[in-house]
């Protein structure tokens, strides 16, 4: 009986001893630093400790290992973390971290958790030098927005948080599977690809398919998501009128870039360095160079313009007559005429006395019109008296 209290006294005195210790923590001893980390705030965040010295032991681990204790809770859409050497000597050998104790993992390699936890980290090895440590917690794999791309520019789609050597990138639609790969810059092991839009050709969109494990291999399934490239129609511009025609001491044509495709706001630069939509101009060609708002492609059109002469119109020489006889103006240099005072070309006419002046306006082919005048008088018929009447008898 006296042996029995004995071993009972014992072993309350061993529990009394170990309970302390246990109520710290039930995986590291008491002197081991303890930091809690709470990552609960996202799913993807990381953490970084001050420097700090390891010291006492977890796990079961002996002297000489000296261990430091974290404490961490997730987000609930957290699926695992990481553990590494922010900061200070990276003491030598392999390096391994645990989490509850569970089977080491390489420090910097991800470990799959479940749960918000709290779960308790912890890092051994000999030496007590000072460090920070970074613990970084993962979601999921995640991938970018659609994103959209004018004719012949350059964009990029990313996926995260997936073990990158196991990402695969392939198209899926329009058409066959993989028939727009060739717009990526790469397919397979990347977890961001570039997407060079052709300058022409490309269809209204490609639905691209990313596929590949989590960075914790926590999923035995591959993890699959799309990703959305929308492209722009080409750049077009045409210039109107494309051709036009004005007459010397016209006012200038009005010339208008009209766009289509691309993207606003859009950049002009005319052949006379005008940088706005439209122009004023005369006689020449006239060309204009617009450039959307990706800045990857340009368009150019031209509209010419032709300043015809005036026609040289003669309204004939200066005409004098008698009283009573008619006059006939005959214009040349046109193709039309038409004269003032009521006189219409080659129509013979009968003006009073006096010197009239009279102007014709021509107009050629081109509708180009110019004007002449022409100097017509009309001298009244001289007075003839031929004397008194006379009688006289016959043979006087």
């Amino acid at each position: 009986m006296k042996i029995a209290t004995q071993t009972l006294l014992k072993v309350l005195l061993l529990i009394s001893i170990i309970q302390p210790h246990l109520s710290f923590s039930q995986y590291c001893d008491s002197i081991t630093p303890t930091m809690n980390v709470d990552l609960s705030a996202s799913p993807n965040v990381m953490w970084t400790s001050p420097m700090i010295a390891r010291d006492g032991n977890c796990c079961g681990t002996v002297a000489p290992d000296n261990c430091l204790e974290f404490v961490i809770t997730l987000h609930p859409n957290a699926i695992a973390v990481s553990f590494s050497i922010a900061a200070g000597a990276v003491p030598p050998g392999a390096l391994f971290y645990q989490v509850d104790c569970g089977p080491p993992t390489p420090v910097g390699s991800p470990i799959c958790l479940d749960g918000p936890g709290p779960h308790h980290l912890t890092f051994c090895k000999p030496g007590n030098n000072d460090n920070a440590f970074s613990i970084v917690s993962y979601s999921e794999p995640i991938v970018g927005s659609d994103i959209t791309l004018n004719a012949g520019c350059e964009g990029f789609i990313y996926a995260q948080y997936y073990n990158e050597p196991s990402i695969s990138w392939t198209s899926i639609g329009p058409g066959n599977p993989g028939d727009y790969d060739s717009y990526l810059s790469c397919t397979s092991g990347c977890d961001t690809t570039y997407v060079t839009a052709p300058s022409i050709g490309a269809p209204a969109f490609v639905d691209y398919l990313v596929c590949g494990s989590d960075i914790g291999d926590c999923n035995p399934n591959p993890i699959c998501d799309t990703i959305r490239v929308n492209f722009v129609d080409p750049i077009q511009v045409d210039v109107t009128p494309a051709m036009s025609q004005i007459c010397v001491g016209d006012p200038p044509v009005t010339l208008t870039a009209n766009v289509t495709g691309g993207t606003g706001p859009f950049t002009y630069l005319w052949s006379n360095g005008a940088t706005t939509s439209t122009i004023t101009a005369l006689g020449g060609t006239h060309s204009v160079t617009v450039t959307d708002q990706g800045g990857c492609i340009s368009a150019t059109d031209s509209a010419v313009v032709i300043e015809n002469p005036l026609p040289i119109v003669d309204a004939g020489p200066d005409q004098a007559m008698c009283d009573g006889v008619s006059a006939t103006l005959n214009a040349s240099g046109a193709v039309s005429y038409s004269w003032d005072n009521g006189v219409t070309d080659g129509v013979s006419f009968v003006q009073a006395v006096g010197t009239t002046t009279y102007t014709v306006t021509g107009t050629d082919a081109n509708g180009c019109v110019n004007t002449d005048q022409v100097n017509v008088t009309v001298n009244p018929l001289p007075v003839v008296n031929a004397g008194t009447d006379q009688t006289v008898c016959d043979g006087a």
